[in-house]
């Protein structure tokens, strides 16, 4: 019989993309380094899109915490392992190494992924953003401006600031 899990750990492994999701929201808040237990469980996922969407994140990881050689060879893995990834990663690689160019390397890159799996766009946009070299900090402040406001006595939403 599987072990039984607590609430959250269930909901989380219930869904292949919600440790994905969990993760680039640890990223959004948080920073980079929050971002990268969460990401490492879903690069594990059987899902393919998880899985590069998680490599990608960790990759952007790397490059936050200026080890973009470490972050290019992570591409480059990925590249070997999904041939239809493998144009745009080298060319993401390439802007890493360089520092050029990384935004449009980065949405190149996000429409290779979203390709795979056209439900998770959404996500495709956020993985490219961190890889772009989106600030933890400013991804953090679009996150609070945007955040989901307490619900008023009558039950209706109150309106942002």
């Amino acid at each position: 019989m599987p072990e039984v899990l607590d609430g959250e750990a269930s909901a989380v492994a219930a869904r292949p993309g919600a440790r994905l999701r969990r993760a680039l929201a640890l990223w959004r808040l948080e920073g980079p380094a929050a971002a990268v237990p969460e990401a490492t469980k879903a690069e594990a996922s059987d899902e393919a899109y998880v899985h590069a969407a998680a490599v990608l994140l960790l990759a952007a990881c790397d490059a936050a915490d200026e080890r973009r050689d470490d972050a290019a060879a992570r591409l480059g893995v990925l590249a070997g392992h999904d041939p239809r990834l493998a144009a745009v990663l080298g060319k993401m690689s390439a802007a890493l190494r360089s520092g050029e160019d990384r935004v449009a390397a980065a949405r190149s890159t996000a429409d290779a992924l979203a390709a795979q799996d056209h439900s998770a766009d959404l996500l495709s946009a956020a993985v490219a953003h961190a890889l772009g070299g989106a600030s933890a900090t400013r991804a953090s402040e679009t996150a609070r401006r945007y955040a989901v406001r307490p619900r008023s006595p009558g039950g209706q939403a109150r309106a942002p600031r």
